[in-house]
């Protein structure tokens, strides 16, 4: 099977396959809107000891919370670690000569 096939597919149909990535993640946030919300665990037993027990339990409460949470840091890691790969392993065009 060639595997340059499929990706060129996908490339050619680029905005197609933007349409689907963003239907995927207003899919995910609507499921998330809609199901249950659990207490956490350390709020039914009063065991909340620190402000990341009690940033943990807010967190629980609002809506898309941690599905927003995970975009987020998902775009900032694909970010820094593009910005990192130019600055650290990039060399000049005569590097090796």
């Amino acid at each position: 099977m060639n595997f340059a096939e499929p990706i060129q597919y996908l490339r050619d149909n680029l905005k197609a396959v933007k349409i689907v990535m963003w239907i995927c993640i207003a899919g995910a946030l609507a499921f998330d809107i809609y199901i249950k919300v659990f207490p956490a665990h350390h709020a039914e037993h009063g065991e909340i000891h620190s402000f990341a027990d009690k940033l943990f339990i807010w967190a629980e409460t609002v809506p898309c919370f941690w599905s927003v949470f995970g975009l987020i840091c998902c775009i900032l890691l694909i970010r820094v670690m593009k910005g990192l790969s130019h600055t650290v392993l990039m060399r000049k065009e005569d590097y090796y000569e």
